[in-house]
């Protein structure tokens, strides 16, 4: 029911605001045809402030760039330069800089000196003394990159220039900030541009004066880029009106600025722009929005002030009624279009809801069924737990008692780690006296240790099933068949493993692989056998070898096994026995596959017999106890994150 209520409280949420949604929608619709004005004054005051923007991006980094080279004639360091060195350097300043055409310093006595590029790739030098007798100095300039040097020297001057005549110099006269000049035309190259000077004065005596020329062609390459609606535009110019920053419809003639006089309005071809500032200029020049009609057509005009030290631009941006009218007409095609969608949502989502209702009650029931088949599945998967538990229970007693093993392996160790709750691997172990004539014809009693590590087919249940009959098998070896030599005990188990897979209608390949030891060892007197010194080890195999570490030894001793498993095979041979004579503080491992198959490391990769080697070889120091300890927290450092891929079983004894 709680369900259901909140289904419901979803769906008034969702109606309530698409309801809301298409009120703004409808609204917003019939506003539409009464906001020409506000729409037009938006856009106009979006791209004069863009306008502004690029202005403020063009002309910031050269006032930077003069503030810097301000400071470096403050502190003198011009004046440790020679002028060729020095007009390398404004050469430097032009390279970096894109918007600089010219680089000077002037002083009130009327020297000059001057570097500019006149002209792509035409690099010129001047220098101008009106101390003593006036002189000047020019030449040409080779620059590529870095490499800097003189084309042409001693170039004879075709204009005659003083510095203290031009408008930049006067000034910054009249200011101690950075000041800028209306646009003109250079003297040096014609160039259409704008000077930007700053002077530097010592106890209130001006003493020098540096300025850059820069050229206005990027300005209008930026202005020309600025789109007003589909038909209108933005410029720059100044209270004469001439142009500093084209509009697009001037994109072809960019380069006029680079080659011609400066561009007047007054002068234009496009009449819709002339009449824009005719009608600025009676109006004061008061920066707002006006509307003027030019051949028929409406078109909305904003103009605004940028103001620079010592100079005010005026920025226009201009658009055709038409344009405006032709967006909100999208505009409102766009909205009849997001109404119906949302008409078309609403009766979807109607749908929808009627059409869940209806699926609710089955889901209901089919859920009720789900659970119900959810706790038959957790009831039956406690029964499978419960029954592999119990089946743990009866592999561990068939496992060598704890207390005989501490007994017989109290200088040794076995680490058993299934990978699952029961396993295939097993250790296996049997004690044999000798006979009663034997111990009559010795002084001291001899017995023998039998000791096995075992891997059976698989692991978890299937491993665990075959692992009883191995065990059993082993066991009826050496109890009803009265076998001693490990070789001979191993073909009687291989005998009685097959005989009881035989019985089976299906064939069964299953079996087990082993390393099997005999240790025999004296005891002296009544004392356990933790103290009997062992001198004669025997050993078979199916596929799992012997290791051993002899006391003291660097590398390990191996004793392979024979390639064949406990169980059917093709051509098989009877198990070798091999006697290997040990000496006090000798160490022997035998071991199941899983400890070295095993996953994990750096790269995830096995960690492979070598490794184990290694690992065996650097705790030989260590007593046995502390020995599986480490064994223990190896593997699990190396397995990390990875899952256990099989059972482990690794059983060590020193001698």
């Amino acid at each position: 029911m709680k369900v259901k209520n909140k289904q419901h409280i979803e769906a008034l949420l969702i109606y309530l605001l698409l309801g809301v949604i298409l009120i703004a929608l409808v609204t917003i619709y019939f506003r539409l045809d009464k906001s020409i004005d506000e729409t037009s004054n938006e856009i106009l005051e979006e791209k004069s402030r863009l306008v502004h923007r690029e202005l403020d991006n063009y002309f910031a980094p050269v006032e930077d760039k003069l503030q810097e080279e301000w400071f470096r004639l403050y502190r003198g360091e011009f004046n440790q330069i020679n002028q060729d060195n020095l007009v390398k350097h404004f050469f430097s300043t032009i390279q970096s800089n894109p918007l600089i055409s010219g680089c000077f310093i002037s002083d009130i006595h009327g020297n000059h000196i001057y570097a500019a590029e006149l002209r792509e790739g035409v690099w010129f030098s001047t220098l101008i003394y009106n101390i003593g007798e006036p002189r000047t100095e020019s030449m040409f300039w080779t620059v590529e990159g870095r490499d800097i040097r003189v084309k042409n020297e001693n170039v004879k001057p075709t204009i005659s220039y003083d510095p203290r005549d031009q408008q930049w110099f006067d000034n910054s006269m009249k200011s101690d900030t950075i000041v800028w000049t209306p646009p003109y035309n250079f003297q040096m190259g014609s160039v259409a541009g704008i000077t930007v000077s700053k002077k530097l004065k010592s106890k209130d005596t001006v003493v020098q004066v540096i300025s850059f020329d820069v050229t206005l062609s990027d300005l209008s390459s930026r202005t020309t880029h600025i789109k007003v609606g589909d038909n209108g535009y933005a410029f720059v110019f100044s209270k004469e009106g001439n142009m500093v920053g084209l509009p697009n419809v001037y994109s072809d003639q960019l380069q006029s600025l680079k080659k011609d006089s400066l561009i007047n309005i007054k002068n234009s071809e496009f009449p819709e722009l002339k009449l824009a500032f005719e009608t600025f200029q009676k109006e004061n020049l008061n920066p707002r929005n006006y509307e003027i009609e030019s051949d028929g057509e409406i078109y909305i005009v904003n103009f605004s002030e940028y103001k620079l030290n010592g100079i005010t631009f005026y920025t226009g941006t201009l658009i055709p009624r038409k344009d405006i009218v032709k967006s909100m007409a999208s505009t409102k095609n766009f909205l009849i279009y997001a109404m119906g969608f949302i008409l078309l949502v609403i009766m979807i989502i109607a749908h929808v809801y009627r059409r869940r209702n209806i699926l609710h009650g089955q889901l209901q029931v089919e859920k009720a069924n789900v659970d119900l088949q959810h706790k038959i599945v957790e009831e039956k998967n406690r029964e499978i737990i419960d029954s592999i538990n119990y089946a743990k229970r009866i592999q561990r007693a068939i496992l060598p008692p704890e207390k005989q093993l501490n007994q017989v392996l109290r200088n040794g160790f076995i680490f058993y780690q299934p990978k699952d709750i029961v396993a295939g691997d097993f250790y296996w172990m049997e004690v044999l006296s000798k006979s009663i004539e034997q111990e009559q014809e010795q002084e001291q009693e001899q017995e023998s240790i039998l000791l096995a590590a075992c891997d059976c087919t698989g692991h978890g249940v299937p491993g665990a099933m075959v692992s009883v009959i191995c065990n059993n098998s082993l066991n009826r070896s050496v109890r009803e068949f009265g076998l001693r030599d490990p070789g001979e005990i191993l073909d009687k188990t291989r005998d009685i493993v097959i005989q009881e897979f035989e019985k089976s209608e299906d064939e069964v390949k299953d079996g087990m692989d082993v390393a099997l030891v005999s240790l025999e060892q004296q005891q002296e007197g009544d004392d356990s056998l933790a103290r009997n010194s062992c001198s004669k080890l025997k050993y078979a195999g199916a596929n799992n070898p012997l290791w051993i570490i002899r006391k003291g030894a660097s590398d390990v001793e191996v004793i392979k096994a024979d390639k064949q498993p406990i169980g059917k095979f093709i051509n098989p041979i009877s198990y070798q026995t091999t006697e290997v004579e040990l000496s006090n503080g000798d160490t022997f491992y035998i071991f199941s596959d899983g400890f070295s198959d095993q996953f994990g490391g750096d790269k995830g990769k096995k960690m492979k017999a070598a490794n184990m080697k290694k690992l065996l070889l650097s705790i030989q120091d260590l007593d046995m106890d502390t020995q599986k300890q480490k064994l223990e927290s190896f593997f699990e450092e190396w397995k990390g994150q990875f899952e256990q891929v099989d059972d482990v079983l690794v059983i060590g004894y020193r001698f």
